[in-house]
């Protein structure tokens, strides 16, 4: 009989002993003053916008089968929820409302972190604490070298520079062209 030959077979290094120490994230350097400024700005008529759009859902019914001034108030309070909605929700999912996903900024945790949805949510009440201080706790950011504003240091959150992948100038193989320019 004649001898196979033997093929090596692979194997993994053996695994060490103990917990594995997660893998260290590099920091992102902290967004800046103006971009900050300007998706506040945009976020603030995005709110104002998801405010208007609540503030109307239930004061029109409220107005039609109840007092007035109940209606007043459960459009106040459902245009309340629908701005701090928007601003929850979409911190919590991608760290980025409208206005930072534009100017390429989004909200980390001190550690880098995706925030989750209680960060997020405890962020826009933190947020509430700038707005009671007639806005000074909104340009906290000029005087700190890391760029925190009050809401970010009440939530342990921080603002950094985010650039999302390039998207391809060309759609894949069966993909959409729209959007594109030229032929």
């Amino acid at each position: 009989m004649a001898e196979e030959a033997q093929v090596p077979v692979a194997t993994r290094p053996p695994r060490p002993a103990g917990p594995v120490a997660p893998r260290k994230r590099k920091p992102r350097p902290p967004a800046q003053f103006k971009p900050r400024c300007r998706a506040f700005l945009i976020d603030l008529f995005a709110g104002w916008m998801a405010f208007n759009y609540g503030l109307v859902l239930l004061s029109v019914p409220f107005a039609v089968f109840a007092a007035p001034e109940v209606a007043g108030m459960a459009g106040i309070f459902s245009g309340f929820m629908a701005w701090f909605c928007y601003h929850w929700l979409t911190i919590a999912h991608s760290g980025q409302t409208a206005g930072k996903e534009m100017l390429g900024v989004k909200v980390v945790r001190l550690d880098g972190r995706p925030i989750g949805r209680y960060h997020a949510a405890g962020r826009v009440l933190a947020g509430m604490l700038s707005w009671l201080t007639l806005g000074v706790g909104f340009l906290v950011p000029l005087f700190r070298a890391d760029k925190r504003a009050l809401h970010d240091l009440v939530a342990r959150t921080r603002v950094v520079e985010f650039t999302q992948r390039s998207i391809p100038s060309r759609p894949v193989a069966g993909g959409s062209s729209i959007g594109r320019t030229g032929v």
